[in-house]
């Protein structure tokens, strides 16, 4: 059951004490799910995958801005209340401009120029851009494109067995639609700054990976081609192991946990869906993730069962 938990060393995000000021340490420190692309897949860019380094030194070098919005998370709790939607994609997104839209210290050497820019063919939109950014240190223009994703292993843990609760929803789908549609731009023309050529191109996959019961010799060495070692990770099943005091997520815990929830424990009823726990001899362990699926649900999840995250 545990083979699979991260080290204690990346949940620093567990000891803030407000909820998104939790979230926004998340997607600062949280590791890539990502090491390397799939053998499998190939693109006509270069297209950088930023590495655990990249992300632990810009989290150090925010953490006095964080511990400052731990006390006072007005501006961004402001911020995230004026979301059109609950998705956690879209917080995350949100999360992430926030960093880069805070100028009120040497927080990064970044310049968010725009961010959803609507790409069209005539009247017709056939794609988006998440972030258009200048590197203030190298001048260069850098496109990134952000994910946040749970997938559920099978089989082997080949990318395409890797699924989401929507079963068209693979990791190997959204890593082909990644480097074969979301960084086929050269050039963007913004309103105010005219047409900006790109230099380089960022792909950003953070989230969890919940694992089979039983993996096999054959799948653990696949994945060491490809995903990150220090990637978020919990299991999946059927039935909720004893001797841990289980609870179902609420959705924004997704991301990060509460702390003290104020919710009933080992729950008798299940449904599909995330689920947090403690060790009952060890409640200052991190929450252990595990993923349910009840028994008139299996993977590949039904087509009728229309779950955004």
């Amino acid at each position: 059951m545990t083979a699979f938990q991260p080290s204690q060393s990346h949940f620093e995000w567990l000891n803030f004490r407000q909820p998104a000021v939790r979230d926004l340490a998340f997607a600062l420190a949280s590791p890539p799910l990502l090491n390397h692309w799939p053998t499998e897949f190939t693109s006509h860019h270069q297209i950088d995958l930023p590495d655990e380094q990249f992300w632990q030194s810009h989290y150090q070098r925010y953490l006095p801005r964080l511990l400052a919005l731990d006390l006072d998370p007005t501006e961004l709790n402001q911020t995230l209340a004026k979301l059109p939607s609950s998705r956690l994609g879209i917080r995350f997104e949100a999360l992430l401009s926030f960093w880069l839209n805070d100028h009120s210290g040497d927080w990064h050497d970044f310049e968010l120029l725009a961010k959803n820019i609507q790409l069209k063919d005539e009247k017709r939109t056939i794609g988006e851009v998440d972030f258009i950014i200048e590197n203030k240190i190298t001048g260069e223009i850098e496109h990134w494109e952000l994910s946040l994703k749970f997938y559920l292993g099978e089989g082997v843990l080949r990318p395409y067995e890797w699924r989401g609760l929507n079963d068209r929803d693979t990791f190997g789908r959204k890593i082909k639609h990644t480097l074969d549609k979301q960084f086929n731009v050269d050039h963007v023309d913004l309103a105010e700054l005219g047409e900006k050529t790109i230099d380089k191109r960022k792909a950003i996959f953070k989230g969890r990976l919940f694992y089979p019961d039983q993996v096999t010799d054959a799948a653990k060495e696949s994945l060491t081609r490809w995903l990150h070692p220090q990637h978020l990770r919990g299991t999946w099943g059927y039935h909720l192991p004893e001797g841990i005091n289980w609870r179902r997520a609420a959705r924004r815990e997704w991301l990060t946990p509460e702390p003290n929830p104020d919710v009933q424990m080992n729950p008798v009823y299940l449904t599909h869906g995330l689920y947090l726990g403690q060790p009952i001899t060890d409640t200052k362990a991190p929450p252990i993730e595990r993923m349910i699926r009840v028994n008139t649900f299996h993977i590949p999840f039904s087509k009728a069962y229309n779950f955004r995250l």
